[in-house]
């Protein structure tokens, strides 16, 4: 076809040269913001490169509505708005997670009108993600629709603070759990996944199906599979539930 001769000459060393597809060390992780104690657990786990990391893949996946008037009890919504109050929980002597912290969260319910959330926080707010609850910041909060209070404001049931915000025309959010691996604790897996993703991109000479099928094949157009990157960044940080099945396709059948 008219691919570019330059293009097909690096795809015909690519096939021969092996070195090229070596995995990169974990190590890597360390350039994209992963501190050395994570690498070490990875390391310990027997996870010793990036694209092993980068198959180490989240067990579930949950998808929470975009908070709208009409919604039934019980849906799993996402409350994108604006801080209204928060009231720290009073520290107890028998730890966290005996008394919630309060948040008000307002939020567009879609039709023109504001309603309030008042969302108990059970677990540990991080003392930085505390200070940017200031009363008309922006924030977000997911859980399951709940009863309304005696002062009219809705409720989230096991609510959890959106970290790093939100975009604010999503109208979905994907949430990823990964199973618990060793000492690596399941939430850290995020921070990992999104560097070792920035890692591969930086590194992967080209597509590694294109190079083996060759450019003129129509196997990947024709079968509408997503490149092999793209595919690690949905299967780790999808943005909708299609993303995880256009993953799921592409990486069955590498």
């Amino acid at each position: 076809g008219g691919a570019d001769p330059a293009l097909h000459a690096l795809h015909a060393k690519l096939r021969v040269d092996y070195k090229a597809w070596e995995e990169s060390p974990i190590d890597v992780l360390k350039e994209h913001g992963v501190s050395a104690q994570t690498v070490n657990k990875l390391k310990k786990a027997g996870v010793l490169t990036v694209e092993q990391a980068l198959r180490c893949y989240p067990r579930k996946y949950q998808e929470f509505a975009r908070f709208n008037a009409g919604m039934q009890a019980g849906t799993a919504v996402l409350v994108p708005g604006r801080v209204v109050s928060y009231l720290k929980a009073p520290y107890s002597r028998k730890g966290w997670g005996k008394t919630p912290s309060t948040l008000l969260v307002e939020c567009d319910d879609g039709e023109g009108k504001t309603e309030t959330f008042e969302v108990k926080l059970w677990e540990y707010v991080q003392k930085e993600t505390e200070a940017g609850l200031s009363p008309g910041s922006p924030c977000a909060v997911r859980g399951a629709l709940s009863t309304r209070t005696g002062r009219g404001h809705l409720t989230l049931d096991k609510a959890q603070l959106v970290s790093g915000g939100v975009n604010p025309d999503a109208e979905v959010d994907v949430v990823t759990t990964y199973p618990k691996k060793h000492d690596i604790a399941p939430d850290k897996w995020h921070e990992v996944q999104s560097a070792s993703v920035q890692a591969l991109k930086g590194r992967i000479p080209a597509d590694p199906m294109t190079v083996s099928l060759g450019l003129e094949s129509s196997v990947l157009p024709e079968l509408q599979l997503i490149s092999h990157v793209d595919a690690m960044q949905f299967i780790h940080a999808p943005e909708t539930v299609e993303q995880v099945v256009a993953a799921r396709e592409r990486l069955a059948f590498e």
